[in-house]
């Protein structure tokens, strides 16, 4: 959340508080004040360091990578809370303090930076706790953690709870003041200040600053990624969108042109740089990375449910102090600059994925095995089914060496060939260097593996900060040997790229259209047709092409809480679902792709959740869908839903806590198979007990 601009006041105004006091130093603000070095110090949770397990299992760590003390709360939940609940070791790196102008809250005169720091840190930490244990004030240790690279952080561990640390570097967000040496995250990044200093909280075990350039802090963040090895890693969005700021759209904390604060930015960049240098001397093969928008959650609808609302709005309570609990340091117990109740009314409504997770990645080959495509480690990977049916275990096999961004979407053009597209990247200084390109695999499993060919950019003619503004693209054969690659542009509207009959490609075409938000879907009902769905404002927006012409409404749905999915039906109808804003109950649409042939709504309800929508049409079932989405719970959510009936479905509710979106394809013996990634990093499948007959069931790992 904003350092330095307090949120503006929201309806329900602010609880009275306790005044802040003036700083005093308490020699028993924090426990412990050993000095560990990263890489020896053995994790808290840990049991035996030579076999390399710990009291959880296996130890596969989370890490939250964010710029400010309170941006895993607001854009990370209610993700990271679902997986501490599920018991997962987690960590939460913030490279900067958050110390705004000082000041603790609106009322307060005295400006006082490092005491305001450590009310925000016992904010987090409090938050942190009653997410574990619903207990703000349970203790935790403090603790200096030395770096190789040569500065010093703070560690604090939850001491019931040693899985849960929080690391804070302790970086100004803003050092242009007087005495301090630096300027912003994005100068750091950017290579514009060759030092930039830390800050020294009140009460905090660290007792000198310390100076990083942009090196350091990217060894700091690889040291870290060395010590904890996760699983898991979150980041901010690297990539935020374009934003006009006018009398309709106010700036708020924005940075100039763009929606998201200054600081995520550089954030996002560092974490993905830090990951890709780690990844490159041989780690994380296993790592899976989720970015999140930050405050472009205040310029769409409201995506989370009113109970996921509610769950996420109590941490942030914790955070801001609306408690007034007396947690015995007088700097202060939260942060009183967060205004309004709960989750307020913008941002902290609504959690938004950067790369917006395909649900196209579980599908079946012409032997009837099921393959999956994914990125893992920061590369393309494949999973193949040792056996048709088989719930065995076999390893991920590498497909690609590129930096991948984290979703890919496969399709088929018939006759055994597949096409997986996605995005590479490079992350670079230089704004202007930066690089985004999609990619296109066209391979089949009796022939060649197939070799990645690049697609380019979108707006490759535009200046560099422009070609990062693409989203994740969609796939669909239009044809024997044809393909359309459809993906969102740096405008916020549609570009589509067509390979012809003859095996080449057409140059990228802008398709006209409102403002949309990422998350396509496309569907081809006929030879040389297509038909391209994306979420605006207030409906979901429909382009149809028509051999080499494209058409364009709005659709009126309720209004989209996130992508929508569209699926062909074996009768030359398409169903498309929709999430709706503020409550994510699922909306469904049957029409035959005109503009005026969709059929009213149909209320599937279901349990919540964020995200897109996993659906599958087989030709046998008769006009029965398959559906399987990420629920409230952060688990998958199935049913099969009749289009020829009216009649609400039923919901199974079940399996692991996952991470990106649900897939559904058919197995060998004819069932419903559902697949997902959990929030260890392993491959699940769950299946019909009888082919076409209720929901998938009984989740089972079989990829590592």
């Amino acid at each position: 959340m904003t350092d330095q601009h307090r949120v503006p006041p929201q309806p329900g105004g602010r609880a009275t508080r306790f005044p802040v006091k003036r700083r005093v130093v308490l020699g028993t603000a924090f426990a412990g004040g050993a000095v560990a070095t990263a890489g020896l110090l053995l994790r808290p949770w840990q049991s035996d360091p030579a076999a390399g397990t710990d009291e959880t299992g296996d130890g596969r760590v989370h890490m939250q990578i964010v710029a400010h003390p309170d941006d895993d709360l607001y854009f990370f939940n209610p993700d990271v809370a679902q997986c501490i609940r599920d018991g997962k070791p987690m960590v939460t790196v913030c490279i900067t303090c958050g110390e705004g102008d000082g000041r603790n809250g609106p009322d307060t005169e005295e400006q006082d930076y490092e005491s305001y720091v450590a009310a925000r840190y016992n904010g987090l930490r409090a938050a942190h706790a009653d997410m574990t244990l619903k207990k703000p004030l349970a203790e935790w240790t403090r603790e200096k953690l030395k770096f190789k690279a040569g500065p010093t952080a703070e560690l604090a561990t939850l001491k019931s709870e040693p899985r849960i640390q929080l690391v804070f570097l302790n970086l100004w967000s803003n050092a242009e003041k007087p005495g301090v040496k630096g300027r912003r995250l994005k100068q750091l990044w950017e290579g514009e200040t060759d030092e930039h200093e830390t800050l020294v909280p009140a009460a905090s075990p660290i007792g000198k600053k310390y100076g990083y350039d942009r090196e350091t802090l990217l060894k700091v963040l690889a040291e870290l990624l060395d010590r904890y090895n996760p699983v898991v890693v979150r980041t901010m969005d690297p990539d935020p969108d374009a934003q006009e700021h006018d009398a309709a759209n106010p700036r708020y904390a924005d940075q100039k042109g763009y929606s998201d604060h200054e600081d995520h930015t550089p954030a996002g960049l560092f974490a993905w740089e830090a990951l890709r240098s780690w990844w490159k001397d041989g780690n994380g093969d296993n790592t899976v990375v989720e970015s999140y928008r930050g405050y472009y959650g205040r310029r769409w609808p409201r995506n989370l449910s009113a109970k996921a609302r509610k769950d996420k709005g109590r941490t942030m309570n914790v955070y801001a102090w609306r408690d007034e609990r007396e947690c015995g340091d007088p700097n202060g117990c939260g942060d009183l600059n967060i205004t309004g109740k709960g989750v307020g009314t913008a941002y902290g409504a609504s959690t938004t994925y950067r790369y917006s997770g395909d649900t196209g990645w579980l599908r079946r080959t012409g032997d009837k095995r099921l393959f999956a495509a994914l990125v893992r480690g920061g590369r393309a990977v494949q999973w193949l089914e040792p056996e048709s049916g088989s719930d065995e275990t076999n390893s991920f096999s590498l497909v690609g060496t590129d930096l991948m961004l984290p979703s890919l979407n496969t399709c088929t053009s018939g006759a055994g060939v597949w096409h997986t597209v996605g995005v590479t990247a490079a992350f670079t200084e230089e704004p202007g260097s930066h690089t985004r390109n999609l990619l296109v695999r066209d391979f089949t499993f009796t022939g060649a593996t197939g070799q990645w060919r690049s697609l380019g950019n979108p707006d490759a003619d535009r200046k560099g900060r422009k070609r990062r503004g693409v989203g994740m693209p969609v796939a669909v054969a239009v044809g024997e040997g044809r393909l359309l690659v459809a993906a969102r542009n740096y405008d916020r509207s549609v570009s589509v790229r067509h390979r012809t009959a003859s095996g080449s490609w057409d140059d990228w075409k802008h398709l006209d259209g409102p403002v949309v938000q990422d998350g396509l879907s496309a569907v081809s009902l006929k030879t040389d047709t297509a038909d391209i769905f994306a979420s605006a404002a207030d409906g979901v927006v429909q382009w149809h092409r028509d051999g080499g012409s494209w058409d364009q409404s709005t659709l009126d749905t309720v209004v989209p809480a996130g992508p929508p999915t569209a699926v062909a039906l074996p009768d030359s109808r398409v169903l498309l679902l929709v999430r709706e804003a503020e409550t994510a109950r699922l909306f469904g649409y049957v029409g035959d792709g005109s503009e005026d042939g969709w059929k009213d709504e149909l209320d599937l309800g279901g349990d919540g959740g964020v995200g897109s929508i996993a659906a599958l049409a087989p030709k046998s079932w008769s006009g029965r869908v398959g559906i399987a989405v990420r629920n409230d719970a952060g688990t998958v959510s199935v049913t099969v839903l009749d289009t020829k009936r009216d009649k609400k479905p039923k919901w199974r509710d079940g399996g692991p806590v996952i991470v990106h979106m649900p897939s559904l394809a058919l197995d060998g013996t004819g069932r419903l198979t559902a697949g997902a990634i959990d929030a260890d990093g392993r491959l699940h499948l769950a299946r019909q007990a009888q082919p076409g007959i209720g929901a998938p069931e009984n989740w089972t790992v079989v990829a590592r």
